[in-house]
């Protein structure tokens, strides 16, 4: 991932969480992955778009450096506050110096080194601790971007005067889709096979960014060769199934923890999700999610098909004949009205009735469609070929004006 997210919905609500309790006086913890924290341009993205909100907003953010950072936390944060009078060795003399009163620093702890993490986390508790007997409006306000390690307790919600927002189930279906349409528009496919291979991309992936720009740009739409490009990262696949958390978590639960930091899983519309190349994914899942993102797209697009199939094949041969055909295949049942859709089982078979054999672009597109709605019916999904196969059929019938 690029700086480019942090303009997508979901993550950019991040962006405004983290303006929204710096305004109010806060200090911020902002919780990232370690996966997340290895993108270094990603999280310089998030830096910066805070800082450019916060100058939006009247304020004047600065920049603490990171190899000042590793050096010493609390001077690299007081001299980028502007106390350069002296060295500080108390977090309270930076928080009641004149110069840091109202400022905002935000600190990127992307390039931060193993051993600093510990002297970079007492820090956030003192200036957390601290803060809380002095006036918002007389001490400067500290944006942290870090990962688990920045807390002294993975458990830790902040208080009074600290907010810590999580990465957590922050990207949506929306925000995928829109992250990979620019690579999908080049595609060749168009149309309704453009939009398959998008949803099952994203039905497969869900939040895991990485590996759908992978299949983005690698994948060459056919289901049968899916699995083999997702691939699954070596490990121990777990002794049970993975965990739920409740609906409207914002961080994820302990038990969940390292899975998360590690990439492996994150809250997707309110489920607990892991991703499929990851031991923690269930036997199964890819093809499932296949089946769902076809069944997603094509049964609604099958449905307006069936429809103009059927507007032709009456004018083809006549209401009349139609009408009869359709309520002897009835057999007893209730009627039809004359120009009532009939179910696709019954339209392929009206067809051969009528003369299928002198019209056989329209035999072959209504085999077609009811061939794709019982497969995707039974939970079995269609290949690329058979979706071009399909597709071919409705285009070669009059009257369907089948999108490619």
């Amino acid at each position: 991932m690029d700086a480019a997210v942090w303009g997508l919905p979901g993550p950019g609500r991040l962006v405004t969480e983290i303006m929204r309790e710096v305004v109010r006086g806060r200090h911020v913890v902002t919780v990232l992955p370690s996966s997340l924290m290895a993108a270094r341009p990603c999280v310089d993205g998030l830096v910066s778009a805070v800082m450019e909100g916060l100058r939006a907003a009247g304020e004047d953010p600065c920049r603490v450096p990171a190899d000042a950072l590793a050096e010493d936390p609390l001077r690299a944060l007081a001299e980028s506050l502007v106390f350069v009078d002296s060295v500080p060795r108390l977090t309270a003399d930076l928080l009641d110096h004149p110069d840091a009163a109202g400022r905002t620093a935000v600190i990127d702890c992307s390039a931060l080194g193993p051993d600093r993490w510990p002297e970079l986390s007492d820090l956030v508790f003192r200036i957390a601790r601290e803060s809380r007997p002095r006036p918002a409006l007389r001490r400067p306000r500290v944006v942290v971007v870090g990962d688990c390690r920045v807390l002294r307790d993975p458990g830790w919600t902040g208080d009074v005067t600290v907010e810590v927002l999580w990465w957590w189930g922050r990207l949506s279906r929306w925000d995928v889709a829109s992250w990979l349409a620019p690579a999908l528009s080049s595609a060749d496919d168009v149309g309704v096979l453009r939009e398959v291979r998008l949803e099952t991309i994203v039905e497969v992936c869900r939040w895991d960014l990485a590996l759908a720009e992978r299949l983005a740009h690698g994948w060459d739409g056919d289901p049968t060769t899916l699995a083999e490009m997702v691939g699954a990262t070596a490990g121990e696949p777990p002794t049970g199934p993975v965990p739920t958390c409740g609906l409207g978590t914002t961080r994820p639960p302990r038990r969940l923890l390292d899975h998360w930091n590690a990439g492996h899983l994150d809250l997707w519309h309110d489920q607990c999700s892991p991703s499929p190349r990851t031991p923690l994914a269930a036997p199964g899942a890819v093809p499932r999610a296949v089946w769902a993102a076809q069944a997603r797209v094509l049964l609604p697009w099958l449905e307006t098909m069936r429809l103009r199939l059927y507007a032709e094949v009456r004018r083809v041969w006549g209401d009349a004949s139609v009408q009869r055909v359709v309520d002897s295949l009835l057999r007893g049942a209730e009627p039809v009205r004359t120009g009532d859709p009939v179910e696709l089982g019954q339209l392929f078979l009206a067809v051969h009735r009528l003369g299928g054999r002198q019209r056989p672009a329209l035999a072959n597109a209504a085999w077609w469609l009811r061939e794709a709605r019982n497969r995707l019916a039974h939970l079995r999904s269609l290949t690329l070929h058979e979706q071009r196969e399909l597709l071919g059929a409705l285009a070669d019938a009059p009257g369907t004006v089948a999108h490619r």
